[in-house]
């Protein structure tokens, strides 16, 4: 009697050991298991969105192009602030014909967190071909009798041999989100916004990354910009 209790004892023992085996394996299978839609969020890196920064810029601004290099550029008409509200000064600038773009920072030492300005020398049609090649769907935003085109979008930051997928690739055509290469890790998400507009010839894009700043809050800073 002793001797079948214990063999059931075994075989009870056994069979639940298996069963915990086989559950294992298949909360396995499925935590590998990847769909085309979940393949589009998952990154190789966590990125911290910038929610520390100071309220006033802790560097001084750098100087700026001067007019004469700006008008040999064809961008005489280009807005060059030092200072973006008081939160953004200039770091630095890169300066060819007929482009210019401005990197700000609040802090000399950031993650990532700045504002870049890039300024264009274009003719209307131009700008409205840009904003097609943009993948912009939305509708302009008219505000104080002025049109902007804004978004906001996740930025696949991604290495040079990264293949996407026809998920991601379907995603950069409605203009949900969009590749670029040069990372040093495999990928990371970065949230991205953007605004949009036209002046005296020159095609504005303000963009803001690591952040998640609404359409009222990226016209607070082009009114900062322009005024």
């Amino acid at each position: 009697m002793k001797k079948s209790s214990k063999l059931v004892y075994i075989v009870v023992t056994a069979l639940f050991v298996l069963l915990l085996a086989a559950i294992t394996v298949i909360a396995v299978r499925n935590m590998r298991t990847k769909h085309p839609e979940e393949d589009f969020y998952e990154y190789s890196e966590t990125v911290t969105v910038a929610n520390d920064e100071p309220f006033v810029a802790e560097i001084e601004p750098a100087e700026a192009p001067d007019a004469s290099e700006l008008a040999a550029k064809n961008l005489e008409k280009a807005i060059v602030p030092d200072k973006i509200t008081e939160k953004f000064a200039l770091f630095s600038y890169d300066l060819q014909d007929g482009l210019l773009k401005l990197s700000y920072k609040s802090r000399a030492v950031a993650n990532g967190e700045r504002l870049y300005l890039t300024e264009r020398s274009l003719h209307l049609d131009e700008y409205s071909s840009y904003i097609v090649e943009q993948h912009i769907k939305d509708a302009p935003v008219e505000k104080d009798g002025k049109e902007f085109y804004y978004v906001d979008r996740t930025l696949n930051y991604v290495s040079d041999s990264y293949t996407p997928n026809e998920a991601l690739l379907k995603a950069v055509e409605d203009g949900s989100t969009e590749i670029q290469k040069g990372n040093s890790v495999e990928r990371e998400l970065i949230p991205v916004q953007r605004l949009y507009w036209f002046e005296d010839g020159v095609e504005y894009e303000l963009e803001s990354q690591y952040r998640h700043f609404s359409f009222d809050e990226m016209y607070e800073l082009y009114k900062s910009i322009t005024e």
